[in-house]
């Protein structure tokens, strides 16, 4: 059975057979027999081998020996029961590929080696990574750790294991805490082995990994070794293998009838708006009239007055006027509750609904904003993403480990990339522009006390606007998407739907920003709408006080920005938050998603509302068709592209290596005024814009299409 155990381990990674590592398999192997006194005797013997064999200068003394003896002790106590821990039928599979590959050319262990993570160098990383968190205190995000060249994590090659006969994809992963994550690492295994089987393997490659390590005879290996033996025990393995397979629940069932009756209903009225377009039948109104027809009413003028007896007798008649033509534009007829039904499900009404731009209003250049802005989220999505999930094959390519000026992350394009977290602070600040111009335009004239009795409707209509379509994505994201994926094991939304269920009032309210962890966990990407949505409850309090008194009303967004860009400069300095990817501190869950560290954008955005307002409704506008004019649109353009070039390219120094090196102390003035100064900047892009002062651009953010 221990024959078996060491063919195990040849047959998971065929190691190359250099002496050093001959002598530590031999002695894993030793070890592996039990904790007798011989056993230990026997693996001090092959380690301070290993140790004389590494090179003349290494001494081999009493200390030396001491460490030998010390991990041989605790390899062999930790190897007692690791038989018991691989089953019979696991390790006669692999006995069996071991000898089909050795003696009949058969290439299902080759298969099966190539589909699989490199155990030895995957633990040897983790190792580093334990011993520098041990040293320095580092506490590495999850998903993310890069440490030496790579990021610790390796899926192996999950379609080639599905070509393997007879084997099983595995995925094992190994938790130092909480925040600290080591893997996957995939394995292409027998169908004979089960997930404990394969948490075995793991640990007897991490027990001979540990003595090839401490065959460098260096102090450092001497560390090294002796964590990676403790690996099991201080970042247990967890294993799962085969497909992750979701099956049909109630709320599947539910959630795919409303579907189809949706999809049911929009086909009908679609075809019901097609048939009346086409004169099929008449409701009383064309549906081109939006709501209403016109019509021509003949009317005679009265004569200005009566011709002579002998005015144009000649003619044998009076000319008489031509009758005017009145336009009238008439209401029909009420729609009945049919048609209305038809108009809400229509594609025909409900596309150019949503495709309906600000045509001719000041602020149309907003839409385009928005355009680009959804853009730049998928753009960086679509980079960073693949890096906390899968990975690349080419991470080096990625990420600039040790400097890697090559990497995409540390070119200038690649930065750009990086920094479209600011196309979030760009949404809002464009939902507290529209909140505050649009509110100011609606309760002109209004005191305080009536815009604070108005505070439920405004609730209540968001909430309404909102929450159906959100609740419908989200149900239908966790109930219905798992079900159309290809098997495999990574998509497991098993936690995040349980945490939904155990959360929903937190998701329905929106308020699960307040616990920021929360506010990643159900459905992730709606944090934003957590934020905004807790947000937009302050606004009748401060469209209130600006009713109430103007300079009040401009002062207190201000003062609060100001609070929030303060405490997050104290916080990113008391808790050490690093802007880089793989720095490993907080940043994300602490001050990225906290809607009291991302208000200042939607408050800046509050006081340009105000002040735009103003500013149209006193008739202001900027200096024109002078030298003066053109200084100031330029001195403005300036400003506003050097603002928003620097946020972009401030961190630029940051993502040249891996961590990052920017000093503290810019790293904590970047992170508190990065932000709003972007909506600083993109509110003077955005006025240039309304004034026409930058025609063509404003023209093209304002397109249609």
């Amino acid at each position: 059975k221990n024959s078996r155990k060491l063919r195990v381990l040849l047959a998971v990674e065929m190691w190359p057979s250099g002496r050093a590592l001959v002598i530590a398999l031999a002695c894993g192997f030793a070890s592996a027999l039990g904790p007798s006194t011989n056993t230990r005797a026997l693996c001090s013997m092959a380690c301070q081998k290993a140790l004389a064999g590494a090179g003349a200068a290494v001494k081999v003394n009493v200390t030396a020996q001491q460490t030998c003896e010390d991990h041989c002790q605790g390899l062999a106590l930790s190897s007692a029961g690791l038989g018991a821990s691989i089953s019979s039928g696991c390790l006669l599979t692999y006995e069996r590929w071991y000898n089909d590959s050795t003696h009949k050319n058969d290439p299902t262990l080759h298969e099966a080696v190539f589909s699989s993570a490199d155990m030895p160098t995957s633990l040897t990383i983790s190792a580093q990574s334990l011993a520098h968190i041990a040293l320095y205190g580092a506490n590495p995000t999850e998903g993310f750790l890069g440490l030496g060249d790579q990021i610790i994590k390796d899926y192996g090659n999950y379609d080639a294991c599905g070509l393997v006969d007879g084997a099983q994809y595995c995925v094992t992963s190994f938790h130092l805490s909480r925040s600290s994550k080591y893997g996957p690492f995939g394995t292409c295994v027998p169908n004979e082995c089960s997930p404990s089987d394969v948490n075995g393997l793991w640990e007897l490659a991490a027990n001979l990994t540990a003595l090839a390590i401490l065959s460098g005879g260096t102090h450092a290996s001497y560390e090294l070794g002796g964590i990676m033996l403790k690996m099991p025990s201080i970042a247990p393995f967890a294993t799962q293998c085969g497909d992750k397979h979701y099956d049909y629940t109630a709320g599947s069932y539910v959630m795919i009838t409303l579907a189809c009756i949706f999809a049911g209903l929009v086909a009908l009225a679609t075809a019901l708006a097609y048939a009346q377009r086409n004169g099929w039948f008449h409701t009383g109104c064309s549906p081109d009239d939006e709501g209403s027809y016109v019509m021509l009413k003949q009317r005679e003028a009265k004569a200005e007055g009566t011709a002579g007896e002998g005015d144009d007798m000649d003619m044998g008649a009076q000319q008489q006027q031509q009758p005017d033509q009145e336009i009238v534009k008439v209401q029909p007829a009420p729609k009945g509750f049919a048609m209305r039904m038809v108009d809400a499900f229509s594609l025909y009404t409900t596309l150019g609904e949503w495709a309906k731009t600000r045509e001719g209003a000041p602020t149309a250049a907003l839409d385009g904003i928005r355009v680009f802005s959804m853009m730049w989220v998928v753009f960086g999505h679509t980079l960073l993403w693949p890096l906390q999930s899968t990975g690349y094959t080419n991470e080096g390519e990625i990420v600039p480990f040790k400097g890697a000026d090559h990497a995409v992350m540390a070119t200038w394009s690649g930065q750009a990339i990086q920094s479209a977290e600011f196309s979030v602070d760009s949404f809002f600040f464009m939902s507290g522009f529209l909140a505050s111009y649009v509110a100011l335009k609606k309760l002109r004239g209004s005191s305080p006390l009536t815009v604070a009795k108005t505070a439920p409707g405004l609730y209540l209509h968001r909430y309404l606007r909102i929450s159906p379509l959100y609740f419908i994505i989200v149900w239908f994201y966790y109930e219905v998407v798992p079900l159309t994926t290809a098997s495999s094991p990574y998509f497991d939304l098993t936690v995040e739907k349980q945490f939904c269920k155990d959360n929903w009032l937190k998701e329905v309210t929106y308020v699960k920003d307040f616990w920021p962890m929360d506010g990643l966990k159900c459905y992730g990407v709606s944090w934003y709408l957590s934020d905004d949505m807790i947000f937009f409850w302050f606004t009748p309090l401060l469209f209130a006080v600006f009713f109430w008194d103007k300079l009040a009303g401009y002062l207190l967004p201000v003062c609060g920005a100001i609070a929030s860009i303060a405490y997050s400069w104290w916080a990113a300095y008391h808790f050490d938050w690093r802007l880089g990817t793989f720095d490993g501190s907080k940043y994300q869950p602490d001050y990225y998603v906290p809607p009291w560290t991302r208000c200042p954008p939607y408050l800046i955005g509050i006081v340009c509302g105000y002040f735009y307002r103003d500013w149209k409704q006193n008739n202001r506008s900027l200096p024109s068709g002078s030298r003066l004019g053109c200084l100031v649109d330029a001195a403005l353009l300036v400003v506003s592209f050097t603002i928003m070039g620097a946020c972009v390219y401030g961190a630029h120094s940051d993502a040249q290596d891996v961590p990052g090196q920017m000093r503290d102390a810019d790293n904590y003035a970047y992170i508190a005024l990065s932000k709003p100064a972007w909506s600083i900047g993109l509110a003077i892009f955005a006025f240039l814009c309304f004034e026409l002062r930058l025609p063509l651009m404003a023209r093209f953010l304002s397109l249609s299409v």
